[in-house]
């Protein structure tokens, strides 16, 4: 029987899901643009003009910038998802600019002790830095206007823009050709980003002022800054892992690893940004039958991307990596297969997130660190490199169990969409 047929499908049903569909094609093409130029293009590019060590401590830096700019930024973009109504219903205005204020300057006066003590940056390296770490919180916020409206042709548009950016940093950076200028063309992409939201949006010139929600607001941001900052800090752990443990070249070893699992993983990630956008639209609703479902395809979708890994990574990442594949080699399989499983955890936390109670984020984000620090510590101690990718892997999963059982648990009986 064909399920899509109009005779079982009302026609307002069809419409929503060649909607959804339409939307998660064009959020794909908006994701594979910029992080297409960047993975494919700028890294490779440092690999080859940086030594393994420099190139790892450039590693480690950039994970500690997305670390911080993620944390303001994109955690407050879904908290605007998930409480927009709440301030239109009550037709206030406010907050969220104080809120994203506050935390871009605690957070980069956290980072620039960090670039100048732990790091040794130079102020034009630090200056650098903080602003493509200012820039990408920003950028990272203020799209949610067009998540808000279901408008994924105007972010297509602002990361076609992007690219333009990192193109122009790329051009930029040849021309100088200095190590200090490594971050020119992630932070030229974002400042384009920005400037078309500049244009096309109204988010940014909110006033900045409080309103009677702001201390609910306050309390659920630092929730989710707590539940993103340790979601994303486990994301770049490795490179703050290897980095003391085994030295700034394993940490490039290990981003060459996995570097085909992170690209092919890309074309199934921007899916989770358009089901959230979709929850707290209420244009889908879950109940706990289809929730099963649902996993059951993101898992048989994670199965295929890792047969593509299998087939396709080694000589892809030779292709773009020459100088480091033969030391990265011996660890692809598995660190592709920790990428593969860990975008399926992102494939499944939208539903967690919008149905949920927020302190689960923590709880669920505290036990995979304290799992991927503690196995990972042990297992670099014992067993060196080897030791640490299969620690990473065995973290991932019960990070996925734990996701699937909160799920399952927690998600009560929705209507159909």
């Amino acid at each position: 029987m064909n399920l899509l047929n109009s005779k079982n499908l009302p026609s307002y049903k069809i419409k929503k899901l060649f909607k959804i569909s339409n939307d998660f094609l064009l959020n794909l093409i908006s994701v594979l643009i910029p992080i297409g130029l960047l993975q494919l293009l700028v890294y490779p590019m440092l690999a080859r003009f940086l030594d393994m060590q420099t190139y790892g401590y450039f590693l480690s830096v950039i994970g500690i910038s997305n670390i911080i700019s993620v944390t303001c930024g994109t955690s407050l973009n879904n908290l605007r998802l998930l409480v927009n109504k709440d301030y239109n219903d009550r037709k206030l205005s406010g907050d969220f600019n104080v809120i994203l204020l506050a935390g871009i300057v605690i957070s980069n006066l956290v980072f620039f002790f960090i670039l100048l003590c732990g790091y040794k940056c130079d102020f034009l390296e630090s200056f650098l830095y903080i602003s493509l770490t200012i820039a990408t919180s920003v950028r990272a916020y203020a799209n949610v206007e067009y998540r808000l409206n279901l408008d994924y042709k105007k972010i297509l548009k602002n990361n076609l823009i992007a690219a333009v950016g990192i193109i122009t940093g790329i051009v930029l950076f040849y021309f100088f050709k200095r190590r200090e200028l490594s971050v020119i063309p992630f932070l030229f992409g974002e400042v384009f980003g920005i400037l078309h939201i500049l244009f096309s949006t109204k988010i940014l010139s909110e006033a900045l002022k409080i309103t009677e929600l702001f201390r609910i607001m306050l309390l659920k941001e630092m929730i989710l800054i707590l539940a993103t900052f340790i979601s994303n800090l486990t994301v770049y752990l490795d490179r703050i892992i290897l980095t003391p443990l085994l030295g700034a070249e394993t940490v490039s070893i290990y981003s060459v690893a996995s570097f085909f699992g992170k690209g092919i993983g890309t074309l199934i990630s921007p899916l989770s940004g358009v089901l959230l956008s979709y929850y707290v639209s209420g244009s889908i609703t879950l109940d706990r039958k289809k929730f099963r479902i649902s996993n059951l395809i993101i898992i048989f979708m994670g199965i295929i991307t890792y047969g593509i890994c299998l087939l396709f990574s080694d000589p892809i990442t030779g292709l773009f990596y020459p100088t480091i594949i033969e030391s990265a080699d011996q660890y692809i399989g598995i660190a592709n297969l920790t990428m593969v499983i860990n975008f399926v955890c992102g494939m499944v936390q939208p539903a967690v997130l919008k149905y949920t109670p927020l302190v689960w984020q923590i709880f669920i984000q505290l036990a995979y660190l304290f799992i991927y620090i503690g196995g990972g510590y042990v297992a670099i101690v014992k067993f060196g490199m080897h030791g640490f990718v299969y620690a990473a892997l065995a973290a991932i999963i019960v990070r996925l169990l734990i996701l699937l059982i909160v799920g399952d648990l927690t998600i009560g009986k929705q209507k159909s969409i």
